[in-house]
């Protein structure tokens, strides 16, 4: 999975991160069974669709959440 934070012009992303889905989702289910405090939520957008978010550095250090990160810009 691809996490970035956008940079000001909206157009270029100042970090980023690929993500490994099975460690998220362990880390998920055991924050669910466990009581782990994971750092979560999520909001409603006005279109009716929702949006979730995620502090990865709440998730567990072991196994590694991230796979690759990067700060170099990418323009679309």
């Amino acid at each position: 999975m691809f996490y970035g934070y956008a940079g000001p012009d909206g157009q270029s992303n100042v970090s980023w991160w690929l993500i490994v889905l099975r460690v998220f989702r362990a880390a998920l289910i055991c924050h669910r069974t466990s009581g782990e405090r994971l750092h979560v939520g999520g909001m409603r957008n006005w279109g009716g669709t929702c949006f979730n978010w995620f502090d990865f550095r709440s998730f567990p250090k072991d196994p590694p959440l991230a796979a690759a990160h990067g700060s170099a810009s990418i323009h679309s």
